[in-house]
């Protein structure tokens, strides 16, 4: 089925990932200030609006769409639940089926490349990523979640097309959850609804 196995088309060789070069220990400073105002705003927002709950008024027919959800291995059981609902909500508003590729990376920091990957095809019309960073003893989730951000925010201006940033980034396993089907909502459906949204703008 489209939604379990990725599609040769799209298919991406193993040991092909872009390795990133380290920051510089004068910008680690200001990352993990915007990390930490990302993460307020990302509480403030979800604390207030459940990912779930949407307005479909006025959304464009996606009945010919090609969508491509790039979907990050690490927190498997989580990320399984965004793409889920993702899926679930493409179908609902009009996606077929066959025209949803489901493609996996390692880890969040490779959502990147596999989402250029897949948007450099002019038959893709929309790329939606989703991932799951839980903030550690180290400082490894500032550095993924900058380079996330950056980096799909790039390829989404290089190839004029939605480049959807499903990224769940909290300080505990219980706060993933509640932001993957929980009881603030699941953000792999937030993260399809922006992407039928931006087609429609």
């Amino acid at each position: 089925m489209p939604f379990s196995e990725p599609y040769p088309l799209f298919y991406t060789q193993p040991g092909n990932e872009q390795k990133g070069e380290a920051l510089l220990p004068a910008r680690a400073g200001r990352i993990r200030e915007i990390c930490f105002i990302r993460e307020i705003c990302d509480f403030m927002a979800t604390a207030l609006q459940n990912l779930s709950t949407y307005d479909s008024a006025g959304f464009t027919d996606i009945s010919e769409k090609r969508f491509g959800l790039v979907v990050a291995e690490w927190n498997r059981e989580l990320t399984d639940t965004l793409s889920n609902g993702a899926y679930e909500t493409l179908l609902k508003h009009g996606a077929k089926p066959e025209n949803i590729f489901r493609n996996t990376v390692p880890g969040s920091f490779e959502l990147t490349l596999g989402a250029q990957l897949l948007a450099q095809h002019d038959e893709m019309d929309a790329v939606i990523c989703l991932g799951v960073v839980i903030k550690g003893d180290t400082k490894h989730d500032d550095y993924i979640c900058h380079a996330v951000a950056q980096g799909l925010t790039t390829v989404g201006l290089k190839y004029n097309k939605p480049v959807i940033f499903g990224l769940v980034t909290t300080n505990t396993l219980e706060q993933a959850w509640d932001r993957a089907g929980g009881r603030h909502g699941n953000k792999g459906v937030e993260a399809a609804v922006a992407a039928i949204q931006m087609l429609g703008f």
